[in-house]
């Protein structure tokens, strides 16, 4: 199994879990932070951090670098060892981490999340911080073209 598909199984570990008390907030996210972050802050890429972090640790490999930024993330993923970047959104698998822009075209902003399978038309996902408070760990789907894509990483 690949660091990406054991950290699916973590996020999958994770529904129906999030925010509580109010928005960006709760005990969950707190676990999510791992000590690195607080409370009250977008988290999609303090939970992929998370099911990264122990996955990584099961598997008894390095880690990727904690972040709770969604493109920092993307891009500590893609440096990981034996990583592959996913350019054609057609070939995103269960596991891949996807890394999407939010905003305006220029505006830093991300969302991360994994893939939990391909169907064809778009991908079922796994992800966190999605909708209004309060927001769940929850699968969603995205058609093809997703207009938001950046890239996959494909965690060896």
């Amino acid at each position: 199994m690949t660091l990406g598909q054991l950290a699916l199984q973590y996020m999958l570990k994770e529904l129906g879990h999030g925010e509580s008390g109010r928005n960006n907030w709760g005990p969950d996210l707190e676990r999510y932070g791992m000590g690195k972050t607080k409370n009250g802050t977008a988290w999609c890429a303090k939970l992929c951090s998370y099911a990264l972090a122990q996955a990584a640790d099961e598997l008894g490999i390095e880690r990727v670098k904690y972040s709770s930024g969604a493109r920092r993330l993307g891009e500590y993923a893609s440096a990981h060892p034996g990583a592959k970047v996913i350019k054609k959104q057609d070939e995103l698998q269960p596991g891949d981490l996807v890394v999407n822009r939010r905003g305006a075209v220029r505006a830093n902003l991300g969302h991360v999340y994994f893939t939990l399978q391909n169907v064809g038309h778009g991908i079922l996902s796994i992800e966190g911080n999605v909708g209004i408070f309060p927001s769940k760990v929850a699968p969603y789907f995205h058609q093809f073209p997703i207009p938001e894509f950046l890239y996959g990483v494909r965690l060896a």
